[in-house]
């Protein structure tokens, strides 16, 4: 519909999910599947570049799902004494992979890797929230502040054993 109001429109996602193959990419111009959102990512750079256009621009990330492993200066809200199983993997690596090692070395009973998975998490929304901010800037600098709308949303949050589980499966809690 935007696109045939004569917007410009581009979607930038960091997950295979949420790609084209799926039809998400039906009514954008431009449709990325990239890396994790960086300073430099690619969404800022097109936001540079059609500055001067009616544009709908569609940033998706995975960033705060698990396996959590925020960067590291992003990794700032404690629990450096942490020596459990629990290790977060290299970034650029498939989550996939990983994902069920990561899972299998949390004991539930411990309450200081409920609490280290929270501080990784933690992490990864500090991650996300820099970016925001990146963004806000971007549009702030190109002087667009006033003739654009920025909408933030999520489709989940986590639960970390406050009714008795991990992640966000099988529950409708306010957590999640």
């Amino acid at each position: 519909m935007l696109n045939r109001s004569g917007y410009t429109t581009a979607a930038f996602t960091d997950m295979e999910f949420v790609s084209p193959r799926f039809g998400f990419g039906r009514g954008f111009q431009t449709y990325e599947v990239t890396n994790k959102l960086t300073p430099n990512n690619a969404a800022l750079q097109w936001l540079e570049e059609n500055r001067g256009k009616k544009f709908f621009l569609f940033v998706h990330t995975y960033a705060v799902h698990d396996p959590y492993s925020p960067e590291e200066k992003f990794d700032i809200f404690g629990n450096d004494d942490y020596t459990g199983k629990i290790k977060k993997i290299q970034p650029g690596t498939d989550w996939r992979e990983p994902r069920q090692e990561f899972w299998s070395n949390v004991n539930i009973s411990d309450s200081r890797d409920i609490e280290h998975l929270e501080v990784l998490y933690d992490g990864e929304i500090f991650y996300v929230d820099s970016f925001i901010g990146l963004m806000e800037d971007e549009i702030e600098k190109l002087g667009l502040s006033d003739n654009t709308v920025l909408i933030i949303l999520s489709d989940h949050g986590e639960e970390f054993m406050e009714h008795g589980g991990l992640e966000h499966i099988n529950t409708a809690y306010e957590e999640l």
